[in-house]
This record gives C-alpha cells, structure tokens and sequence, in this order.
C-alpha cells in the first residue's frame, strides 16, 4: 500500500502474498486471513483483530496505538492468531497485545507513548499463548 493510505481486510477476506504498510498509511484487519510476511513501518495506526496470520508480523515507529487483540478497555478486538515470528518495536502510540496466539518468538520492545487508562505505560500484553521465546519491555 502506498504512503498516507488505509486498507481494511474484513471477516472473510483473505490476503495471499507480502502485505506492506508504508509510512504514514493504516492497516485494519478484522477477522481477515493473511498469508505472507506483513510489516508496518512509521504508520499512522494498526488495528489486528480476530485475525489470521500466516507469517512473519513486524511492526515497527508506527506513531498511533497498535492493536493487536484488545480488552474491553481499548476497544473490542478479539484475538489473534500468528504464525511466525512476531516483533513489535520503537511505536510511539502504545502497543496492546491481548489473548492473542503465537507460535514462534514474540519480542515487544522499545516502545513509547501511553495507553489509555486505566491502562498504565507504553505496553499492555496479557493472555497471550507464545510457543517460543518471549521478550516484553
């Protein structure tokens, strides 16, 4: 997707091949397939919710909230499935990462911003099912 645009894949929907976010664009996944490597690089927002991921999720200076999964807090988001690694680093919006299964490494890093409350700090991850290595900062 190019610079500045937004992309929504609904309940449904099914995405085969690379899926890129350039900056400043926004990705919303809502009960969508992907299958291919997705990455986000400085988006405006991310938003990955009851989805399935087939592939590598790397997400990274997005300067709105990351969703993926969510608690009734944030919003409503269920959760996710990926496949592959899946790395979340240097956003400046907050990360939630909720409920969500993972088979592969999970590394959440370096990541600023604040979540709303009652919510506190840049990183709220709860729930989660990771079949391998964890790193959360």
């Amino acid at each position: 997707m190019s610079a500045g645009q937004a992309i929504c894949i609904g309940a449904g929907g099914n995405q085969t091949g690379p899926v890129t976010v350039q900056p400043g664009g926004s990705l919303d996944i809502e009960g969508g397939r992907i299958t291919g490597p997705l990455t986000s690089t400085s988006a405006g927002s991310v938003r990955i919710c009851g989805a399935i991921l087939a592939g590598p999720l790397t997400i990274s200076d997005s300067i709105g909230l990351v969703l993926v999964g969510g608690d009734t807090t944030t919003a409503e988001c269920g959760p996710s499935t990926i496949t592959g690694p899946t790395t979340l680093t240097g956003n400046t919006g907050g990360v939630e990462f909720n409920g969500n299964t993972v088979v592969g490494p999970l590394r959440i890093t370096g990541n600023i911003g604040s979540l709303p409350p009652p919510d506190l700090g840049p990183v709220h991850a709860s729930g989660n099912a990771v079949t391998g290595p964890v790193g959360i900062q």
